[in-house]
């Protein structure tokens, strides 16, 4: 009898062990949340990436932009915008929250003079002592 003394009681420890392990399981739902992404003006494109070495990517759409994201991939996001006619926006990164994370971005037109010149191939300015010269226009 002192043989199987030890084997019950291990058995129900076992049993007892496996059984609380079960019971204290509980299926959590995987949490999600929003991203927006907006802009004055509107109707610009959305450029993200994920960390701080990755190059961006996109465009992913245009602001007024949202985007659902599930918890593994909450960490560490950034955002850019960009549209014709003004300067690109700054890269805007944030870390994890519990809510739901918006970045605003204020556009800065560029000016006139700031735009690239437009170059004329083979046009040729003369001067009006040249004109002269050569008999006239």
């Amino acid at each position: 009898m002192f043989g199987k003394k030890p084997f019950l009681i291990c058995l129900l420890m076992i049993t007892s062990i496996s059984g609380c392990a079960v019971t204290t399981y509980e299926h959590q739902p995987v949490r999600k949340t929003k991203d927006y992404v907006t802009s004055n003006p509107s109707e610009a494109n959305v450029y993200w990436k994920m960390k701080f070495s990755d190059e961006m990517v996109g465009p992913i759409g245009k602001t007024p932009f949202s985007r659902t994201i599930s918890e593994e991939k909450i960490r560490f996001r950034c955002y850019q915008v960009k549209k014709d006619g003004y300067y690109d926006s700054n890269v805007i990164c944030r870390y994890a929250e519990n809510d739901d994370r918006h970045f605003h971005f204020d556009f800065k037109p560029i000016e006139k003079s700031a735009q690239k010149p437009i170059f004329l191939k083979n046009f040729n300015i003369r001067s009006l002592d040249d004109q002269n010269q050569e008999g006239g226009p």
